[in-house]
């Protein structure tokens, strides 16, 4: 039986996105109080990612925000959208807990 006491360092959400049920939506992992969060929007064929938005903490300084994560149909490179500018990281690349 899982403790309920201690430091939470992981967290898993599922069955939230649309005609995915049983599929991972968002996993959240957690470095002392701050929070590095991928939440999965949308899936393609066989629950193949196709949209995400990654939250980086407000203690990274210029990194935090909000990352969207679009894999195109056609290809298996990322293309993730900085506000206000964009840009392309191959699928290799991607928040801390994916290395």
């Amino acid at each position: 039986m899982p403790s309920t006491t201690g430091t939470l360092r992981a967290k898993g959400v599922y069955d939230t996105v649309s005609g995915a049920k049983g599929q991972l939506a968002e996993a959240t992992r957690y470095v002392g109080a701050d929070a590095y969060t991928n939440k999965i929007v949308a899936y393609y064929r066989l629950y193949r990612v196709l949209r995400s938005n990654v939250t980086i903490p407000a203690s990274e300084g210029a990194l935090a925000g909000t990352y969207e994560r679009g894999l195109s149909a056609n290809s298996a490179r990322f293309s993730t959208l900085v506000p206000p500018r964009s840009t392309e990281f191959s699928g290799s690349c991607g928040p801390p807990w994916t290395a």
